[in-house]
């Protein structure tokens, strides 16, 4: 009987436990899709501007060396300057899980004695068919992740620098970012310095948002979010007559990785085409360049851990009348 009624308790005692247990799991699951909900309305668009070239994929993301495009502004904004031709660009891509990133640049002769170049870029960044779920993990309707970007850079010199080689450039931007019920907007500012030697080789620094925040409306608390501030630094030098090689490392504080380490190669094949390798965080990225009268195209394949992104970009040339 004492065998019994002790056995009877025990079972009490466990389903109590487990009833504990349970509840325990519950509120820490609502906390976690809380949060989860909160870090959405919160999601940091510092990083928009890191996939707006081809060229720039292609080579791993070791781009603020390059000066051969418009969309160098967005990696090193003083290679605006090392530009010879004016340029409208466009890029697109879409990856594996539906995510649609679009970018489109104008780089132009700027200033009174049209020395400098000035750059205006525009760039979405959206992915839809989300699910959205309340604190109790049901559905509640499907929604979208949209960030815009506004800029205008400019890269420049001065009869003192350009004999050391040395260019200076800035990019204002105005963002935004739309999910789920919640809209930010702001402004940031980046800048960087480029200096090339006369044997080709080539140092960039970059800082991108070194000021910069957004305010976010329609959420619980409705907070100001300063942009991450994002530091690159990369040499490049040429290597078997056309080609030339990169490499960059890249300091990003709110990032899954604080520090990253890029490496890019592309090399001219023949008058008309130009080839490109890179490895970006130990992800591999293919790609290659065509020239086709006044115009560019070029492609890029990057492979990640989670998914695989083709990005495809058209630039046309028109004509310069830059005074040296």
């Amino acid at each position: 009987m004492k065998a019994q009624n002790f056995k009877n308790y025990s079972e009490y005692i466990k389903n109590k436990i487990c009833r504990g247990l349970f509840a325990v799991a519950l509120i820490i699951t609502a906390a976690l899709l809380n949060a989860t909900e909160k870090a959405l309305a919160s999601a940091d668009i510092s990083y928009i501007q890191s996939n707006a070239s081809a060229a720039a994929a292609a080579m791993g993301g070791a781009y603020s060396t390059m000066g051969e495009d418009c969309g160098a502004m967005h990696y090193n904004p003083a290679c605006l300057y090392g530009l010879r031709q004016v340029e409208i660009a466009a890029s697109s891509s879409k990856s594996d899980f539906g995510q649609k990133y679009d970018s489109f640049n104008y780089a132009f002769l700027n200033g009174y004695k049209k020395r400098a170049y000035g750059g205006v870029t525009y760039i979405k960044d959206e992915i839809g068919g989300i699910e959205g779920r309340d604190k109790s993990g049901n559905f509640t309707k499907m929604f979208s992740d949209k960030a815009q970007l506004f800029g205008y850079s400019v890269g420049n010199t001065n009869n003192y620098l350009r004999q050391s080689g040395i260019s200076y450039g800035f990019t204002a931007k105005y963002l935004s970012h739309e999910i789920l019920n919640s809209e930010a907007s702001g402004f940031g500012l980046d800048i960087g310095v480029l200096k090339e030697e006369k044997d080709g080789r080539r140092f960039g620094l970059a800082v991108k948002n070194i000021a910069g925040s957004v305010k976010w409306t329609g959420s619980a608390t409705n907070p100001s979010e300063r942009l991450d501030r994002i530091l690159s630094a990369g040499f490049s030098l040429r290597c078997l007559k056309t080609g030339r090689l990169a490499a960059e490392i890249t300091s990003a504080p709110r990032s899954a990785k604080k520090v990253i380490t890029s490496f890019g190669f592309e090399k001219s094949v023949s008058a008309k085409a130009r080839v490109r390798l890179g490895l970006n965080d130990g992800n591999m990225s293919y790609g290659a360049g065509f020239l086709l009268n006044q115009s560019k195209v070029d492609y890029a394949f990057v492979k990640t851990d989670y998914d695989d992104i083709h990005r495809i970009g058209a630039t046309f040339y028109l004509d310069d009348d830059r005074r040296k």
